[in-house]
């Protein structure tokens, strides 16, 4: 009788494990995107906001180019150019494409393996053309959802559990930080009710100002998203480092 319980016990512990039960991780940090350390980094990706060309620009972007080398780049070059509204592109804007991270994941055994180049809309225009600015700023919030959309999906047909995503299109492209962060949380957090194959999707942003930012917009949804936070944390190789945790 004893031997049956402990068994239908393990059983229900197993299943609980294996399919995702427990929730989907949602984390929140202030730390560098390149830097980010994962459990399954085969399975892990970091988003880098790309123009619709996917190479150059300023920023984040220069930064994650720059930390998956050369051959990171060359592979981007060699995505064909297509023609939209007479401007050569390589990913539309609110399209996504995912690409090896290339040295990124040679620099440590548990950097991520992967890159979701996300191109999101370029409200002050100067960058991303094929669109007009005026059509960017005014479809600002449609564009990036679709943006985030699209980035998970690639996600989940490259088996990619693990997305660290950046704040997309509040740099260069003059997307407001208070404005783009609620678009792009609800966001994610809607696909993933309809897809539950990710174990965790971090939010990693570098200032003080944006890390207050996402809390207010994470801690707001607790009750309305049925998001749990479970821990506040941390201190990573002597660094101070800002960290929240949800469940979802």
């Amino acid at each position: 009788m004893v031997f049956n319980r402990l068994l239908s016990l393990m059983l229900v512990i197993g299943f609980l494990v294996t399919s995702n039960a427990f929730g989907i991780q949602i984390t929140l940090v202030q730390d560098d995107i390149v830097t980010q350390e994962f459990d399954d980094p085969e399975h892990s990706a970091i988003v880098n906001p790309a123009n619709e060309r996917l190479i150059g620009g300023s920023g984040v972007a220069f930064i994650i180019q720059r930390a998956c080398g050369d051959k990171f780049v060359e592979a981007l070059k060699a995505i064909p150019l297509k023609t939209e509204n007479g401007v050569d592109i390589r990913c539309e804007v609110g399209g996504a494409r995912a690409m090896q991270s290339f040295n990124l994941k040679k620099k440590n055994e548990n950097y991520a393996h992967w890159v979701l180049n996300a191109v999101g809309p370029d409200v002050k225009g100067k960058i991303n053309r094929s669109i007009s600015r005026k059509k960017q700023a005014k479809n600002k919030k449609d564009l990036l959802i679709k943006a985030c959309r699209n980035t998970l999906d690639k996600a989940e047909k490259k088996d990619i559990t693990t997305v660290a995503f950046t704040a997309i299109s509040t740099g260069i492209f003059g997307y407001d930080i208070e404005e783009a962060t609620p678009v792009q949380v609800k966001a994610v957090l809607r696909y993933l009710k309809k897809h539950q194959n990710f174990d965790e999707i971090r939010f990693v942003v570098y200032s003080d100002e944006h890390y207050e930012v996402y809390k207010e917009v994470l801690d707001g949804l607790v009750k309305k998203e049925k998001l749990a936070a479970v821990k506040v944390s941390n201190n990573k190789k002597n660094k101070e480092t800002k960290k929240r945790c949800y469940s979802f």
